[in-house]
């Protein structure tokens, strides 16, 4: 008799785009439906106040895709909102302008990746969004094993 075959899990990740172009998220939506293994839910938003709203009203985001320019906010001080509002959830940053310090300066600040609208290709968004999920898990990971051990010499 032969073994049962095995079925791939699929993982549901639910990422928060707060963009305010149609067609760039369309373009995101795309790159984002490559990624094997995952059943992603994107959620979209066009103002970094919309955006706030839905991180406080939703379950569960596991991934903000944040532009640095929008309506409501520019620049660095975006992301610094939604890492206010949500400084667990992984964040990648993505923006108009390529300017170097910017994304460093984000990169600093908590964003898992900075990525520049114009070059991003499916490729690239979907080793980022990865990444940042694997570097969100071991940080989480990581905290447990700490209180673990606190607990344990105590």
């Amino acid at each position: 008799m032969l073994p049962a075959p095995q079925t791939e899990m699929i993982e549901q990740l639910n990422i928060l785009l707060i963009e305010d172009s149609p067609a760039d998220q369309e373009l995101l939506r795309r790159c984002l439906r490559g990624l094997d293994g995952y059943a992603v839910s994107l959620q979209c938003a066009d103002t970094l106040a919309d955006g706030i709203d839905m991180l406080g009203q939703a379950e569960s985001i596991d991934l903000i895709i944040a532009d640095l320019g929008l309506p409501d906010s520019d620049g660095i001080d975006t992301f610094r909102d939604v890492h206010a509002v949500a400084p667990k959830v992984p964040a990648i940053v993505v923006t108009g302008m390529n300017v170097e310090e910017l994304g460093l300066e984000a990169v600093r600040e908590g964003a898992e990746d900075y990525l520049v609208k114009g070059f991003i290709t499916g490729h690239e968004m979907m080793r980022s969004v990865l990444y940042a999920i694997e570097r969100s898990r071991r940080r989480v990971s990581e905290a447990a094993l700490s209180r673990a051990e606190a607990d344990y010499r105590t």
